[in-house]
């Protein structure tokens, strides 16, 4: 068992500063999504509409667990979803090892005339079951007659 004197420690101290004394491996990690915001621009009501490559890739030093992608409006989403909750093509439910990526197609579906936006939450891990992250990104459209 490794002991560390309280007294070769500051309080500036991080916790990667204290994982080293103690010899155990530190793991930082994020996602990073591209494009960040997303403008669809007018789209036809009732129209086949245009769909937009979102990618997460895998940040630090580790790899990161996809848990869920969720849309706070049901008319952004994936080609296959009108329910709020995106599945987006093999992204939720898998691990992306760091600096890899995965990519899935959203679009918007407006069912009326006017503006709309929606704010989109990419819900991540370590693993499966271990505290979640979140990261969002951001989407609007027109839907137009």
């Amino acid at each position: 068992m490794t002991s560390v004197s309280l007294n070769s420690c500051n309080s500036n101290a991080t916790v990667n500063d204290f994982s080293k004394m103690l010899g155990v491996a530190s793991t930082q990690s994020s996602i990073e999504i591209t494009p960040n915001a997303i403008d669809f621009g007018n789209q036809t009501v009732g129209q086949p509409p245009k769909a937009q490559t979102i990618t997460i890739q895998s940040k630090g030093d580790a790899t990161v667990f996809i848990t869920d992608v969720v849309s706070d409006n049901k008319h952004f989403a994936t080609s296959d979803d009108v329910s709020g909750t995106v599945d987006p093509n093999g992204c939720i439910g898998k691990s992306i090892a760091k600096g890899e990526s995965c990519s899935f197609a959203f679009q918007y579906v407006p069912m009326a005339e006017g503006s709309e936006t929606a704010t989109i939450q990419v819900i991540w891990g370590l693993s499966a079951g271990s505290k979640s992250e979140t990261k969002t990104f951001t989407t609007s459209g027109k839907g137009t007659l």
